[in-house]
């Protein structure tokens, strides 16, 4: 029976860290930007493997609400980990994740930042003239 519930539990967190509802997903997607393992992460989080498990099972609060402190902590509460640290790994996520594009651009899937270049060949530095053709008419 203890190996039934184990398999179902596994099977629950796996599904978890697929659907962005579940704190497993946030869990999946800072051990896959900081390329660490479940076990790593739960020892940082101060939580046994098996609350690990019911951590990814936890609803994740949203962190635009006025009440994100406090839902973390009541999680952390019931898991028994360290709160400070897991809003930082939820804010981190939520961080980057704003970042990340669901459909990237066509044109090579990033944003490029702007910036001024000057080629010598094409445009004029400021304060020269090309041709002469932005000098003032003394007439």
């Amino acid at each position: 029976m203890p190996d039934m519930k184990a398999r179902a539990l596994k099977r629950a967190v796996s599904s978890a860290r697929g659907t962005p509802f579940f704190m497993g997903h946030a869990l999946a997607q800072y051990e896959k930007f900081h390329k660490i393992e479940s076990d790593r992460l739960a020892e940082w989080l101060g939580c046994t493997p098996e609350a690990f498990a019911h951590l990814a099972l936890c609803r994740k609060p949203n962190d635009t609400e006025d009440r994100f402190r406090n839902d973390v902590r009541r999680i952390a509460e019931y898991i028994d980990c360290e709160a400070d640290k897991l809003v930082r790994l939820l804010r981190e996520v939520s961080s980057i994740s704003a970042f990340k594009e669901e459909n990237p651009p066509e044109e090579g899937g990033f944003l490029m930042a702007a910036r001024d270049r000057r080629d010598s060949k094409k445009i004029p530095s400021r304060g020269s003239s090309q041709n002469g053709s932005d000098q003032k008419d003394e007439s």
